[in-house]
Parts: structure tokens; C-alpha cells; sequence
């Protein structure tokens, strides 16, 4: 999955895809906040829960489909990149099980590897449950501390900041 030139384009993991993270996504693109101008926005995690709120708010799909950034064509667009650990992967909407999990963490580990190997700029994470991200296997309390390990820090070397109009933490 090595990109073999440099893609202006962010990643955004979907998340726990039985949660709510692939439904913000469909939801933000129907309200125009998806679409960009500057850079190409990929989508990583199991294309079929995307396809499934889609359906459910009546939208079509709205990402071209690729397998590697090589495919990631112009400056902008959408593209859902599905870490080839997830096909078949089928999903259980607002349930709370360990197939979550699997997909929260090979969204990210796939994220990680296309980050450090320069393939993108940065990276939004949709929300994911962090008890099932552990009963998958991933041995991280949750975004920060599996970030951290994978671009080779320790876990005691970073922390999370939150900041908005109004919050600062």
C-alpha cells in the first residue's frame, strides 16, 4: 500500500463502523462539509457501512472507490480506501461487538501506514469504542495512545487537545 508519490489528501478513519462515525460522514457530505476544493479527502474503513447510511438517508454514494493513494487522482475529490484486512466485512449498526473493533483498528493501523510513508497530510478519526477496539486485539486505550505507538513514540509522550470556539482542553 506504499504510496510512490505524494497525494494532497487527508485521511479520515471511520471509526467503530457499527457506530456513529460512517453515519457523521454521509450526514456531513449531504451538508456540503465534505467537499473541498484544496485537497482530496479519503475515507478509510468498510466501504459497506457507508453504503448502508447512505441508503438510509437516500443519498448515493458520493466516493470513488480506491486501493491504494496511487488511485487518488487530482487535487480533490472523495475516495473510500477499505483496508484489505475488512473484505467481507458485514456491518451490525448500534451494536457494540468485537467486528467494530477489528475495523476501528485496521482503519488506523492502514491511516498510520499511509501516513508514515508520506502518502498523506493528516488524518481525522471518527469516533470509535474503545472496549471493542481492546477485545479485537488492539492493546491501546484509544486514538491517542495507538498513534502514538505506531509513528514510534510511547504512549507517556503525547496527549490529546481539544479546542474550539469556546473550549480549550
Amino acid at each position: 500500500m506504499r504510496s510512490r508519490t505524494k497525494i494532497n489528501c487527508l485521511l479520515l478513519t471511520l471509526g467503530d463502523a457499527n457506530g456513529i462515525g460512517p453515519e457523521l460522514v454521509c450526514r456531513l457530505h449531504q451538508l456540503g462539509g465534505l467537499a473541498r476544493k484544496e485537497r482530496a479527502l479519503v475515507l478509510i474503513g468498510p466501504e459497506s457501512a457507508l453504503k448502508v447510511h447512505c441508503q438510509r438517508q437516500g443519498l448515493e454514494p458520493f466516493w470513488r472507490t480506491v486501493h491504494s493513494l496511487d488511485q487518488v487522482s487530482g487535487p480533490s475529490g472523495l475516495f473510500c480506501l477499505q483496508p484489505p484486512a475488512l473484505a467481507g466485512w458485514s456491518p451490525n449498526l448500534g451494536r457494540a461487538d468485537v467486528q467494530g473493533g477489528l475495523a476501528a483498528g485496521h482503519s488506523l493501523e492502514t491511516a498510520c501506514h499511509l501516513l508514515l510513508s508520506g502518502g498523506a497530510q493528516g488524518l481525522i478519526t471518527c469516533p470509535l469504542n474503545k472496549a471493542m477496539l481492546h477485545e479485537a486485539g488492539f492493546e491501546f486505550p484509544g486514538h491517542t495512545e495507538f498513534l502514538a505507538v505506531h509513528s514510534g513514540l510511547g504512549a507517556e509522550d503525547v496527549c490529546m487537545l481539544l479546542a474550539g470556539d469556546r473550549l480549550r482542553v
